[in-house]
């Protein structure tokens, strides 16, 4: 195994804290792709996870394809357990590496098992996750976390996993172990789709975890139960610059939230999700700011042809860009079908409930709107109704005339 020091502050990760000085801040090198054994990835993990300090697991040059992270020895199959210490693996990119378990056992599992254990911070980026199954409890069939654990992925794929028996978290699953622990998730330009779980949260399951999902899609997942996409429960969450959808429920096809706390969506598409109940997004307690919750395929309202994925409005043959918000204004509207929406329900739609607008705000995004429409069509779509709101007015009839 290659080791090598890393200098004080050079290159760490999201979340990563280096503890001790410099020359206990080691590099391990995987070498070769082998499911054991010198060289392998679960060698170097368990090499970092000897001590406390922070350590850095790296990919030697050009290594690529997959690795097999399957033992046929295992005592329990929880696949790369990561147990103390904190430590970032970097790969050479999803596209380029994959850990395959093989539909075997988990393919990461961090934190505690039976016993608590010190906090830990781990970051991993640049792989791709896939084929892990979890039969043994709690769930998390790419990704298991228990315990006081901040957890970071960037730049990740966790695809095709599994949480069978009864279980939630196909893609992951994070928990604390104590009612002390006090776990985080980030999620970053990453993808998480085509996971399963018989219980909730077919993409992932959090229960008193802060999460931040940024740039990120959670697309293609299901679940017999709740949370086709997520199931987030009880913590903060905070979902940026996403999207949603493709996923499939029994309740809240993409979304399902069951806590208290504050959870916020920021210029996030949740739509084109699937459920006999709350198709795309479920819970009370969802601050929604310049978001678009409802169809993400391309729709027609009379003549006005609307496209989510690049914000364009068309009629005929002509087309606009829009910006996220005079998207989501016009959006709204247009779904009323003609029906007035209120200035308050406008704003708590479009820049979320918390947001306070004296109406200066939105009078100029209707104002920029209103013109950029008008390249499109002579006729006003967007009518204001004095002291009450606004409605989208559908194009008039046209009508034929015959002289006499």
């Amino acid at each position: 195994m290659k080791r090598a020091p890393i200098a004080a502050g050079a290159g760490v990760g999201l979340g990563m804290l280096i503890a001790g000085p410099a020359a206990q801040a080691e590099e391990i090198k995987v070498t070769n792709k082998l499911p054991d054994g010198p060289g392998s990835l679960r060698d170097a993990i368990q090499e970092a996870s000897s001590d406390t300090d922070f350590d850095r697991i790296t990919f030697k040059s050009k290594l690529s394809g997959r690795i097999d992270i399957n033992e046929d020895d295992l005592v329990f199959p929880n696949g790369l357990y990561i147990e103390r210490g904190d430590l970032e693996i970097v790969g050479p990119g999803a596209r380029r590496l994959t850990l395959d378990a093989e539909n075997d056992t988990r393919v990461f599992a961090l934190g505690a098992t039976f016993d608590m254990l010190p906090p830990i911070d781990v970051e991993i980026s640049g792989l791709r996750i896939t084929g892990g199954v979890s039969t043994t409890g709690f769930g998390g069939g790419g990704v298991y976390s228990r315990g006081d654990v901040d957890l970071t992925l960037s730049r990740v794929a966790i695809s095709g996993n599994r949480a069978i028996s009864n279980e939630s978290g196909g893609g992951l699953a994070m928990y604390p172990s104590v009612p002390a622990d006090s776990p985080t998730l980030v999620i970053e330009n990453s993808t998480i789709s085509g996971n399963s779980a018989d219980e909730d949260g077919g993409g992932l399951y959090t229960t008193e975890t802060e999460v931040s999902i940024r740039s990120s899609t959670i697309s293609g997942n299901e679940t017999f139960d709740e949370g086709g996409g997520a199931y987030l429960d009880v913590a903060p969450i905070e979902i940026r610059n996403s999207t949603v959808t493709d996923n499939e429920a029994a309740i809240g096809g993409g979304l399902y939230e069951a806590g208290s706390d504050l959870h916020v969506l920021r210029g996030t598409i949740v739509a084109g999700n699937s459920a006999p109940s709350d198709p795309d997004l479920e819970g009370e307690v969802w601050t929604i700011a310049s978001s678009l919750i409802g169809p993400v395929q391309p729709f027609q309202i009379d003549d006005l042809h609307l496209d989510p994925s690049g914000c364009v409005a068309t009629i005929g043959n002509r087309r606009v860009r829009l910006s996220d918000v005079e998207f989501a204004v016009l959006a709204v509207l247009a779904l009323h079908d003609g029906r007035l929406v209120s200035q308050s329900q406008l704003v708590a739609k479009v820049w979320g409930e918390a947001h306070v607008d004296t109406g200066r705000r939105l009078k100029s995004t209707i104002k920029r709107l209103r013109v950029k429409l008008e390249l499109l069509a002579p006729d006003s779509r967007i009518v204001a109704v004095r002291g009450l709101g606004y409605r989208y007015a559908s194009p008039p009839a046209r009508h034929d005339y015959v002289t006499i």
